[in-house]
């Protein structure tokens, strides 16, 4: 019978560094979004297959969806949500499937990545905090024709007679 000889082996860093020392307090980050309520252009960039969920009609997939959020101040924030993959127009995965290929079968990770879409953004609170959330996923033409309304301007109603007061 042989005998198999066992290593144990650590890793550590070279010079660790003190996240917390001895006389400071310790502060927690609060969890808050950094969305605002609204309509936004993003661009999808990551897609992946995570856990399946038990849900009302049962075990049901999902998927990460990471988006580059395009900020009207200029700036770019990253956005990652969880979809269920549930067939359905209320659900925003199918939106995002409808919005892109015309369909909801047949379509593969490439078939998403890449792609510019319109999101409504809106902030759910809960007892861990404030998370932005994606409610629906619509093309970008329609997000820019909702921007590019006109109003007409009707002539205000106002009374044209000057009245002189005395001081």
């Amino acid at each position: 019978m042989a005998v198999r000889k066992q290593v144990k082996a650590t890793v550590t860093a070279k010079n660790p560094t003190a996240i917390i020392y001895n006389e400071t307090f310790i502060t927690l980050k609060k969890v808050g979004s950094n969305f605002q309520d609204g309509f936004e252009k993003a661009k999808i960039t990551k897609i992946e297959g995570i856990s399946p969920v038990n849900a009302p009609t049962g075990l049901t997939q999902r998927a990460k969806v990471e988006f580059e959020v395009y900020m009207d101040d200029g700036n770019i924030k990253t956005l990652v949500q969880n979809f269920l993959l549930i067939n359905h127009p209320k659900q925003p995965f199918y939106q995002l499937l409808m919005t892109i290929a015309g369909r909801s079968d047949g379509i593969t990770p490439d078939d998403i990545i890449g792609k510019e879409v319109a999101i409504e953004i809106r902030n759910d609170k809960s007892e861990a905090g404030i998370f932005a959330r994606v409610v629906s996923i619509f093309s970008v033409d329609e997000l820019e024709e909702d921007n590019n309304e006109t109003f007409d301007m009707q002539e205000p109603n106002v009374d044209n007679s000057i009245e002189k007061y005395e001081y």
